[in-house]
């Protein structure tokens, strides 16, 4: 029988013994094309001919750009990143190539003069945000006072509070406005009895 918590540590055992890992380690390719080079011989040419960085500690620093500088400088991998990209045609949207197409991409897409916020959704939803924060804020300041007209914004547990009123109890909208001083409509304004409820 034994525990339940050893027979997966003895499959995974069983599992590992059962692995097969290679002896040798895999030749490393020569370029982006995947080639491999056969022989260590043509490995040791290979690397020989390819431009690096060679360190020169008897040179001192001159004035004049040399060859072997340009060398260390140029990336050959990137270069060949480069050239196999190939040329890069511009988009043509940045650049009016004919004046006809700039005018009628002018009719259709009219540019922004101003910085409007109705014509930004993000502005638009920012600066509807802060005008109902503002007036949540007006409302609870004047809860209290006699020329309150009611309130206008809800919580989540007043609001599960009034639809369980209407839909369970049977209660008109009047009675309930009136007993959580809200102003006139806004139970309407929640939504009819088949749109909105409770849900369990």
């Amino acid at each position: 029988m034994g525990a339940s918590s050893s027979k997966p540590i003895k499959a995974a055992a069983n599992a590992a013994a059962r692995r097969q890992y290679p002896k040798k380690p895999s030749a490393p390719t020569t370029g982006p094309g995947g080639a491999r080079a056969a022989d260590p011989a043509a490995r040791a040419t290979s690397r020989r001919e390819q431009p690096g960085p060679v360190f020169h500690a008897e040179e001192k620093a001159s004035a004049v750009r040399l060859e072997a500088i340009d060398l260390e400088a140029r990336d050959p991998q990137f270069a060949a990143s480069l050239r196999s990209i190939g040329p890069v045609t511009p988009n043509p949207f940045n650049q009016p190539q004919n004046p006809q197409l700039q005018q009628s991409l002018s009719i259709v897409f009219p540019p922004s003069t101003s910085s409007s916020t109705s014509s930004n959704p993000a502005l638009l939803v920012l600066s509807s945000r802060a005008r109902l924060e503002k007036a949540a804020e007006l409302e609870l300041e004047s809860v209290g006072r006699p020329s309150h007209p009611g309130r206008e914004f809800l919580d989540v547990v007043s609001i599960r509070h009034i639809l369980a009123m209407r839909d369970k109890g049977g209660v008109s909208e009047e009675v309930i406005e009136r007993q959580f001083r809200l102003k006139k409509g806004v139970v309407r304004s929640l939504g009819g009895r088949g749109v909105v409820g409770l849900v369990r």
